[in-house]
Formats: structure tokens, C-alpha cells, sequence
């Protein structure tokens, strides 16, 4: 089942700074692990694992790793301005309006990400799967 139906929805309630600061904390490991599971994936796909009169098999590995790049690209632009976000934070005992509002929009950019990231991971998988070599 594909993740694209989903949207984001922005729920209002206030957080606190504290609760901000947590929220970011999670997403800059999320984000992290991404990272890391996005070059095994990478590396995964370019070995010689897979059977190879594979129709196409070539090709199809490299718009994956194209991909695989381009999702690495956003999710370093991403954990930047976690981190940036977090040192805004860190330390206050307040947020003004305009740290809510950035940290909303980026809540959505976060949850768009994930969302292409799952079906990314979907169709990768069953892809992998369907050309692995059986021994």
C-alpha cells in the first residue's frame, strides 16, 4: 500500500519550547538514519547480487540510485535546517511566532519527505526483490 494518500495536517495547539526542542531532537536522528539506511540501499543496488538477464536491469538500477541521490540531496537539506532549527531553540524559555511558523513548515516538509522516502522504500523493495539471485 502506498503512503500518497496521506497528507499533512497542522493540528494548532501550543507546544512548548521544550516540546519543540524534543520534536527536532527526533527528526535530526530520523534523519540521520535515513542517511545511513539511503547509502545501503545505494550500495545494496550497485553490487552483483541480482540476476542478470534481468530486462532492462541496468537502467533500472540507475534511475534507483538517481533516486537514492536526490533523496540524500533533500534529506541533507532537511537535517541542515534541523540543525539549524535546534540552535534557535536551544537554551530559549519562550518561542516568538515566527519560530512556530517555521517549525510548522517544516513539520510538512518533514512528513512529505517521509511519505516519498516509504514508497521510494516500497518500490524498491518489491523491485529487489522480484531480481534477487535464488541459490
Amino acid at each position: 500500500m502506498e503512503t500518497s494518500e496521506l497528507t499533512y495536517k497542522k493540528f494548532e495547539h501550543n507546544k512548548s519550547i521544550n516540546e519543540l526542542e524534543y520534536d527536532t531532537l527526533i527528526w535530526i536522528s530520523r534523519f540521520e538514519f535515513i542517511k545511513t539506511e539511503l547509502a545501503f540501499l545505494k550500495k545494496l543496488i550497485q553490487s552483483n547480487s541480482f540476476k542478470s538477464r534481468i530486462p532492462n536491469l541496468y537502467e533500472r538500477i540507475q534511475l534507483f540510485i538517481q533516486e537514492i541521490d536526490i533523496l540524500l540531496k533533500n534529506n541533507q537539506r532537511i537535517l541542515h535546517k534541523l540543525t539549524e532549527q535546534h540552535n534557535n531553540l536551544s537554551g530559549k524559555l519562550y518561542y516568538e511566532s515566527f519560530q512556530l511558523i517555521a517549525y510548522e513548515k517544516l513539520a510538512e516538509k518533514i512528513f512529505n519527505y517521509t511519505i516519498t522516502y516509504q514508497n521510494f522504500k516500497i518500490r524498491i523493495f518489491e523491485y529487489l526483490e522480484s531480481i534477487l539471485k535464488q541459490e
